[in-house]
């Protein structure tokens, strides 16, 4: 059964408006795999240019430490890392996947992002706001998320535009920000 279908149905771990929290062991999930998968992703975008218009990323201090981690070579899991998972309680994003981008919320850290299937993947690294830092799916109780992908993209452009329009009007009215 797939794990969306799975946590339709379970008990969450909390009630957060943005998304609710399973704990990953209540389905039985490793979440060393899906963190080290996470990270392989960003890895391989950093060591090789896809093609132009996907060009490398640089991670600073943050490559050796991921280098030896995924090579296994007794490194731990990445200081100051974060990996959030988020599974997608709506249909289409089960049926997309998207290239490794970094996430534009200018959080003063760096900030990737990308889809498989259904499962949104997000990866944080550097100074990292305590409100991500408690979604990392390493943290101690294996925070899982389940959200209507869909719906949260929707209200996303309803505020995107409703600043616009409150730009537009501040124009108009000569009064700028």
């Amino acid at each position: 059964m797939p794990l969306s279908n799975l946590m339709a149905v379970a008990w969450s771990r909390d009630s957060d408006p943005t998304a609710t929290r399973f704990d990953a062991r209540d389905f039985n999930i490793d979440t060393e795999k899906f963190a080290y998968f996470a990270l392989s992703v960003v890895w391989r975008r950093a060591v090789h240019e896809w093609n132009k218009d996907i060009p490398r990323w640089e991670l600073g201090r943050f490559a050796e430490i991921m280098r030896r981690y995924l090579a296994d070579e007794d490194a731990p899991f990445p200081q100051h890392t974060v990996v959030i998972v988020m599974v997608c309680s709506d249909q289409s994003p089960r049926r997309t996947w998207s290239v490794p981008h970094e996430a534009r919320d200018n959080l003063g850290c760096l900030d990737f992002a990308f889809d498989v299937r259904g499962i949104r993947f997000r990866v944080m690294m550097g100074q990292v706001p305590a409100a991500y830092r408690s979604m990392n799916i390493k943290a101690p109780y294996c925070p899982i998320l389940y959200a209507d992908r869909q719906r949260r993209q929707d209200e996303a452009w309803r505020l995107i535009r409703q600043r616009a329009g409150e730009d537009s009007q501040a124009r108009r009215s000569g009064v700028t920000s």
